[in-house]
């Protein structure tokens, strides 16, 4: 798992920076926050959670990945996807959408104040 940040989307305000427990994203005056070590990345969500312009998504790459969100064959084998995963947040809501490597969405709503369970 790693993020990916949608320049375009990217408002600099540096919470995600300030957030990541590796300290693996950097800023850019003129880009924004960047990150050029994917593969370090320990895929927990918290600069997703800490973005409130939707800029960061957790992905999914060429790992194995199984989950009850990511779909399994009949023989439960796991498959190669590429998944990925934003927030969007209000008030007291953060909604999580995962889209599957087919297109399909699922989306979890949860109150803020509970949503480190998921």
């Amino acid at each position: 798992m790693s993020i990916r940040i949608d320049k375009s989307k990217c408002i600099k305000c540096r919470a995600c920076l300030a957030i990541c427990p590796g300290d693996l994203i950097e800023f850019d005056e003129n880009l924004g926050a960047t990150m050029d070590k994917q593969q370090r990345c320990w895929g927990c969500s918290a600069c997703m959670k800490m973005c409130t312009n939707g800029a960061i998504e957790l992905v999914a790459t060429d790992y194995k990945v199984c989950s009850s969100i990511i779909e399994q064959d009949n023989n439960q084998t796991c498959h190669h996807r590429m998944s990925t995963m934003t927030t969007q947040t209000s008030d007291d809501k953060v909604t999580w959408i995962i889209t599957k490597s087919d297109g399909e969405k699922i989306i979890i709503e949860t109150l803020k104040s509970e949503s480190n369970q998921y």
